[in-house]
């Protein structure tokens, strides 16, 4: 006798198209990079944000990437007991445009304290998150590597240390704040340049390592009365053609013990790469060493630079 599979063709059609469905109607779950949608505490899909910004006062600075912010416990031990004696806040670490550095220089320098809060946006520019800090301080901003070849936005990375922090969703937030429009034009990594006091340093390919720190940060002091704060070294790759001028600053000061310090100045660029959005002045660097690139990146080599400190100089508008 022949089989009739046909017979359950109709039923299978059917479990198939359910579970099509199914998938066509589940809601979309992502990170809550703004991409899609996050779950929210409680099994909650809902529409998350896609911008945010850092609210002061009445300045809405845009933000990149967002980390930290989150009230932890802080554990004692009796024996074999333990409980919560307290609670400290993480510290925000927080990646921003580099046209909102100017703005921001002038606090880390600064003996106030920062109330505000990170701010979450969706596609509508209604607010669905709202990260409120208080009694907050600046306490580091590192500048992105600058690269000649590159076409990446140029952005800094700031670190918040707030005394609390706490976070309101939907209807708890009170702010009707709107996100101002993102600027037509980005300044990218590769608008600066680089001068060294007696030293050619006009083809600079890249520029990593400038970190400002306050002196209550780890390993950082800050000079208020000169504008100055001590940094980590900072490391350049130069074009070959400049090595001449760099080898005899090793070669006096590093081989034959002739200290010979020398002014460095970095700017940052708008668009145009004529108006300078800040600079960077270092009174005082010292070459540490120089180190030629392997065969292959014969084109360039590395001088890295030790730095006493930073004056900011902000553009004059």
């Amino acid at each position: 006798m022949r089989m009739r599979p046909l017979a359950l063709a109709p039923v299978a059609l059917l479990l198939s198209l359910l579970s099509l469905f199914a998938i066509a109607a589940s809601p979309s779950r992502t990170s809550q990079d703004g991409s899609k949608g996050a779950v929210q505490p409680g099994g909650k899909v809902r529409s998350d944000a896609v911008r945010a910004y850092l609210e002061l006062g009445q300045s809405l600075i845009e933000l990149h990437t967002v980390d930290g912010g989150n009230m932890v416990g802080l554990v004692r031990a009796q024996g074999e007991a333990k409980s919560i004696a307290g609670a400290t806040c993480e510290p925000f670490v927080l990646t921003a445009p580099v046209e909102s550095l100017e703005a921001m220089l002038p606090k880390l320098l600064s003996d106030e304290t920062l109330t505000g809060a990170v701010m979450y946006f969706d596609a509508n520019s209604k607010i669905v998150r709202r990260h409120e800090f208080r009694d907050a301080r600046l306490t580091e901003i590192t500048l992105d590597t600058l690269d000649a070849a590159s076409k990446d936005p140029l952005r800094f990375t700031m670190t918040l240390a707030p005394a609390r922090a706490t976070v309101l969703m939907d209807k708890q937030i009170e702010s009707k704040a709107q996100p101002p429009a993102p600027p037509s034009r980005r300044i990218l990594a590769s608008q600066f340049r680089v001068a060294i006091d007696g030293v050619a340093s006009s083809r600079v390919a890249t520029v990593a390592g400038i970190s400002l720190k306050r002196s209550d940060a780890p390993s950082g002091q800050l000079r208020t009365a000169s504008r100055t704060i001590d940094v980590a070294n900072v490391s350049l790759e130069v074009s070959i053609a400049e090595r001449e001028g760099f080898a005899e600053w090793h070669r006096s000061t590093v081989i034959e013990g002739r200290a010979q310090p020398k002014s460095m100045r970095i700017e940052l660029l708008e668009p145009s790469m004529r108006n300078i959005l800040v600079a960077l002045e270092a009174p005082s660097t010292g070459i540490i060493a120089l180190r030629d690139n392997a065969p292959g990146q014969a084109e360039r080599f590395e001088a890295e630079l030790f730095v006493d400190g930073w004056r900011i100089k902000p553009s004059r508008k």
